[in-house]
């Protein structure tokens, strides 16, 4: 089989042709930590289908924070757990989206929701720009991105705390 051939993916990945000499966990291997990490999140926290897309960019962008912070510190095992609870998150938020069947980026807070929106849109795109070398566009991007950390937090201002 050719490294190019997806028919076998699992072999495809795993293979020596394809990685060198590094043993790579097998694919179920890592669904299943993913499956169990779900679990105990839905045990802790029960169906949280509810929940409006804005939340759930929240609790992705914590996990993801807790993945870089370990990943800076160089913990190759808090990485790895932080990785599986960032993805059983990404799953956790994909079956609300079924469950409901409509997508809920409205939140009572709508100037705030707008701003985290919009905030991690234009990271998105600058993460883009800088994975496709494209560095004069990144730097308008990161232009863009503090306009919005400056947007942002002007609603949390507004929002949460001259509201008290």
């Amino acid at each position: 089989m050719s490294t190019n051939d997806p028919k076998d993916l699992n072999t495809h990945l795993r293979s020596v042709e394809y990685f060198g000499n590094k043993e790579l966990p097998n694919i179920q291997d890592i669904q299943k930590l993913v499956r169990d990490e779900r679990l105990e999140q839905f045990l802790k926290w029960g169906n949280q289908s509810a929940k409006p897309d804005f939340i759930w960019v929240l609790i992705l962008m914590e996990e993801f924070g807790e993945t870089i912070a370990e990943i800076m510190f160089g913990d190759v095992e808090k990485t790895k757990t932080e990785l599986i609870q960032m993805t059983a998150v990404s799953n956790a938020w994909a079956e609300a989206v079924y469950d409901r069947g409509i997508v809920q980026a409205e939140n009572k807070q709508d100037g705030f929701a707008t701003g985290i929106f919009m905030l991690f849109t234009k990271f998105g795109e600058l993460a883009k720009a800088m994975l496709e070398q494209e560095f004069e566009k990144a730097v308008g991007l990161t232009h863009d991105v503090m306009k919005e950390v400056y947007f942002t937090r002007q609603q949390i201002e507004q929002d949460f705390i001259n509201d008290k």
